[in-house]
């Protein structure tokens, strides 16, 4: 918008105020759709927080009461936990279970039992070239040296390709035991290589346990095109016989034998596979962890024990009150919205009009103003409403006395509560112990249609409707987007800048009339001042 320039002119009359007095009702009109442009934005920052909120409840919150893991919870005692102890999900039934572990799942591992270095004068150097005495092509030079591979080897981890590591000569003489370890990791493999410089120990092992998971160490000749030299091999044989590698018998504790690296005979050990025989049928797995009929045993030794499996009530209780503070928090969330009071007298406040006020007045403003914009919002309304239904309508296909969430002691309170729900826990494990899977037949019951449906289910749909009603009402963020409320704010902005493009030219011809009046005047005052100086004598 144009500003003044005049100040007091020489008609003696404020122009810019006179101007501004006569642009208020433009400006009126201009403060009028700049107000529902803010209060439309705060509306759609309201429906968004209730967006998010149905989000969570419904992929977060809710999900944990579909799982029978949580809804139709086991316990698994081991009478020996020496043996193994276990962990029942919702699946496993209650009964014992006869368990006797024949083998534990160990990693292929190699581990240093004493370094030896070639260099005597080094005992406890992590250079390559004092680990071992670097054998040369006879009559190589500098230039070879940078090309011709000194030392190369292939590592196996069983389940992937055997890789390569190679170092040329001139590479040989500037690496460590730690680079070793370093470019074997490097391979990405499930090998993992480490140099200990406290015990001066190498060692290599397999993140994996069981049978088909190793760790192999092979020299590398090269290829018929491009063979390594005889030395180059002899290097490699040298520095995994010096680092003297054995297997280590994590059952046992014990460290085995040496093993020597020739051309012709890799290094090779392979894990162990976990076996355990399990109520009569052999298991066996890569780690120590067995899962047979909803129970998960963890070996510890070898040895035989039973594992009794019990309905574990009271995590049941536990998840169900949960469940009623979930909702109810979810409840008080929206009806707080729904039936927050409403000032319709007050409107979001101009700068002008904050620039007027004290800071504390001005908030206490804006708080009134913000107020109930979700007032009785028909679709708040409605997902509080479908809510409610599906909590209390029973469950089609349920037989027995059980087929509500009301049949075991989840009910609602008064009505001043507005559908809030309470939970009678001794009704709740009386119904558990005439069945133990009630809780997850009344929760997470999955059917073709909502009748049939357990209520985390029925309130999950009923999230997603109201999720979707908000987004198609008012998007799910402040950003632009096509929504009713955001079509709006698009419209408010629209009409914003036309008024202040019509405000502009009013308020330009205003001070070019203002202008005009002005030069009138001083022209006549020009010749005032003439006449007034012929008649008085001054002029001859």
């Amino acid at each position: 918008m144009a500003s003044g320039i005049y100040g007091l002119s020489g008609s003696g009359m404020d122009i810019d105020s006179l101007v501004k007095n006569m642009m208020k009702t433009q400006q009126s009109k201009y403060d009028n759709i700049y107000k529902n442009k803010v209060q439309t934005e705060w509306k759609k920052s309201d429906y968004n927080s209730i967006y998010k909120s149905l989000n969570t409840f419904r992929f977060s919150t809710l999900s944990n009461y579909k799982l029978q893991s949580n809804m139709a919870a086991r316990s698994a005692t081991a009478q020996d936990t020496t043996i193994a102890t276990a962990v029942a999900n919702g699946d496993a039934g209650e009964m014992t279970h006869d368990i006797s572990v024949t083998k534990l799942a160990q990693n292929a591992y190699l581990q240093s039992t004493a370094i030896t270095r070639d260099n005597a004068t080094a005992p406890k150097s992590i250079n390559l070239p004092d680990v071992i005495n670097v054998q040369y092509p006879a009559g190589i030079t500098d230039e070879e040296k940078k090309t011709k591979i000194g030392l190369s080897f292939t590592v196996n981890d069983g389940s992937n390709t055997a890789q390569t590591i190679s170092y040329t000569y001139s590479q040989l003489e500037g690496k460590t035991l730690n680079d070793v370890a370093s470019d074997i990791n490097k391979l990405n493999i499930n090998i993992t290589a480490s140099y200990d410089a406290v015990n001066d120990t190498f060692s290599l092992y397999n993140k994996k346990g069981g049978s088909t998971n190793t760790v192999g160490i092979a020299v590398n000749a090269g290829s018929v095109e491009n063979p390594i030299s005889t030395e180059g091999q002899a290097n490699t044989e040298k520095l995994f016989t010096n680092l003297k590698l054995a297997s280590y018998d994590s059952v046992n504790k014990t460290l085995g034998s040496e093993i020597a690296l020739t051309a012709a005979t890799p290094i090779s050990v392979t894990g162990v596979s976990a076996e355990a025989k399990i109520d009569g049928k052999i298991y066996t797995a890569d780690s120590n962890k067995i899962t047979a009929a909803g129970v998960t045993y963890t070996l510890n030794k070898i040895g035989e024990t039973k594992v009794n499996v019990t309905n574990d009530v009271d995590k049941i209780v536990e998840n169900v009150k949960k469940f009623v503070e979930d909702y109810n928090k979810m409840l008080d969330t929206m009806n707080s919205k729904i039936s927050e009071t409403r000032y319709k007298d007050y409107k979001p406040l101009t700068d002008d009009e904050k620039a007027a006020m004290k800071e504390d007045q001005v908030k206490s403003w804006e708080e009134k103003a913000k107020s109930g914009l979700l007032n009785n919002d028909t679709i708040i309304r409605g997902v509080v409403y479908d809510m409610r239904d599906a909590l209390s309508d029973s469950i089609d296909g349920l037989t027995g006395k059980y087929t509500s969430a009301a049949s075991i002691g989840i009910t609602t309170t008064s009505y001043t509560e507005k559908g809030k729900i309470q939970l009678d826990e001794n009704k709740l494990r009386n119904a558990l112990k005439e069945d133990p899977d009630v809780v997850y037949k009344i929760f997470g019951t999955t059917g073709s249609d909502r009748d049939s449906q357990g209520i985390a289910n029925r309130l999950s749909a009923v999230a997603q409707t109201g999720m979707t009603n908000i987004s198609k009402e008012a998007g799910i963020s402040s950003s632009d987007d096509q929504s009713v409320l955001g079509i709006k704010i698009d419209s408010y902005e629209s009409q914003m800048k036309k008024m202040l493009d019509i405000m502009d030219k009013r308020q330009t011809q205003l001070y070019k009339q203002f202008n005009a009046m002005e030069t009138a005047i001083a022209s006549l005052n020009s010749q005032y001042s003439f006449v007034n100086q012929y008649t008085s004598g001054s002029l001859t």
